[in-house]
């Protein structure tokens, strides 16, 4: 499974083993593709991110608000 940190650097879990690794094929992630990754696999109920400009949005930026949405009931 993906994990993406607020830097965009990307890491493998693996959640049998409780592990995160590093060693992983996609090192560098985009804001376009973790928002990709937060809207193709929400609950159905949770709200869908739609920022009207990328550009003007930071990466941390981006995955604070993707958290937050996640921690609304």
């Amino acid at each position: 499974m993906p994990v993406v940190d607020s830097t965009s650097e990307g890491f493998g879990f693996y959640p049998r083993m409780m592990l995160i690794s590093p060693l992983t094929t996609k090192k560098r992630w985009t804001k376009a593709e973790v928002i990709a990754l937060y809207n193709g696999r929400k609950k159905s109920e949770a709200p869908e991110y739609r920022p009207r400009s990328l550009s003007n949005r930071g990466f941390d930026r981006v995955v604070h608000e993707l958290a937050e949405l996640l921690r609304e009931p």
